[in-house]
């Protein structure tokens, strides 16, 4: 038994020796190739690693330990000298702390010192502030009582003046409301002399609208026929004219055409002879100054024909 490598996919392969030269088919990309001589022996194959040797391999694991221990111990000298260095430094930072938490005490004290005496001149002065707010508490309410007494007679006074004009108001409303009836009454009795005329007048006015629309109606029959009748005449000459211009169209197509019926033979000789920008020259006269005919049709059909 050998061991054979796929050409496609690298997999190996094991196969007899007598399988050599012949397509056998890869079981992992199911690819067909042809087994070679190029092979490894199934029964003597070693591991890249088994052939480097155990004493070379044991030595490069003895160099890189030996490395590993080296490195770890200068990095951790290194680290453990800046462990002290800051060690100094954070024993400077509390000592500097310390001396500033000392001078903070000092001037609090100080400021309480300074604030408690500020807050004894004060109380002194508040109390004599609340001896003079009294005074004028008395001063005040003697006041309001006078204000009082005289609002109240101010009230009173008032009061019965209010009284005088509401009585005299109510008299008034009571002669305005009699006013204000007879002036309605004497209204709505114009008024119904005024609905009958108007009532009068639109009578009169229907019939006088009635007699004039039906006179408008006759007029405007009669004026329907009349139109009708010229109407009828005009289509009438316009059919003839339509008739004559028709007439007039064929014609002047029959001429053109019996002009263009010579011009366009000399044309397809010149297109049966190869002369093709000659043919399309001669061709595109006849279309452009015989519009219309069939000779145009015919010459045009020979230049769609030259085109394509």
């Amino acid at each position: 038994m050998k061991i054979f490598s796929c050409p496609s996919c690298a997999t190996k392969i094991k196969a007899p020796e007598s399988l050599v030269g012949k397509t056998v088919k890869c079981g992992q990309c199911k690819t067909h190739f042809l087994l070679r001589n190029i092979s490894v022996d199934f029964n003597n194959y070693i591991p890249e690693v088994g052939r480097l040797g155990l004493s070379k391999f044991i030595v490069c694991l003895f160099i890189v330990t030996v490395i590993s221990a080296v490195a770890m111990t200068v990095y951790f000298s290194r680290h453990n000298s800046k462990i002290s260095e800051q060690d100094k430094d954070i024993t400077k930072r509390e000592s500097a702390v310390s001396k500033r938490e000392r001078n903070v005490e000092e001037i609090i004290q100080e400021s309480i010192q300074r604030r408690s005496a500020k807050i004894e001149i004060k109380e002194d002065s508040l109390g004599k502030r609340e001896v003079a707010v009294k005074k004028k508490e008395e001063i005040l309410a003697r006041r309001e009582e006078n204000i009082n007494k005289a609002i109240s007679e101010a009230v009173s006074s008032r009061e019965l003046a209010i009284t005088r004009k509401e009585e005299n108001l109510s008299s008034r409303e009571a002669k305005f409301n009699k006013t204000v009836e007879d002036a309605v009454a004497e209204r709505k009795v114009s008024i119904d002399k005024k609905e009958r005329d108007v009532n009068a007048r639109e009578k009169d006015i229907d019939s006088i609208i009635e007699s004039s629309v039906s006179a408008k109606r006759l007029i405007l029959s009669k004026k329907e026929k009349e139109l009708d009748s010229k109407i009828a005449a005009a289509t009438k000459k316009q059919e003839d004219l339509n008739r004559e211009m028709s007439e007039i169209r064929t014609e002047k197509i029959a001429f053109l055409d019996r002009q263009a019926a010579p011009l366009i033979k000399p044309a397809v000789v010149l297109l049966q002879k190869n002369f093709v920008d000659a043919a399309r020259e001669r061709f595109q006269n006849i279309v452009s100054s015989y519009p219309g005919t069939p000779t145009a049709r015919v010459a045009q059909s020979y230049l769609d024909k030259i085109d394509k």
